[in-house]
């Protein structure tokens, strides 16, 4: 877990921010409930990957974003 402020905080954020607002995020996340998938992908999120997570996959999901 992130101290401070959690990753739907830091997208949040992201996403206010004109700079960042359409910067592509992949949120890699212990938690897969069906809920934080939907609150994720309102919030725009590129890809939620669920750990564990295969390096592979990881890596083609940035590379796809890049």
């Amino acid at each position: 877990m992130m101290p401070v402020m959690d990753g739907f905080e830091t997208l949040k954020k992201l996403r206010i921010s004109t700079v960042t607002e359409m910067t592509p995020v992949v949120m890699l996340t212990a938690r897969g409930e069906s809920a934080l998938i939907f609150k994720a992908q309102g919030l725009r999120v590129a890809d939620y990957l669920i750990k564990p997570c295969e390096s592979a996959e990881l890596l083609a999901t940035v590379r796809k974003l890049a």
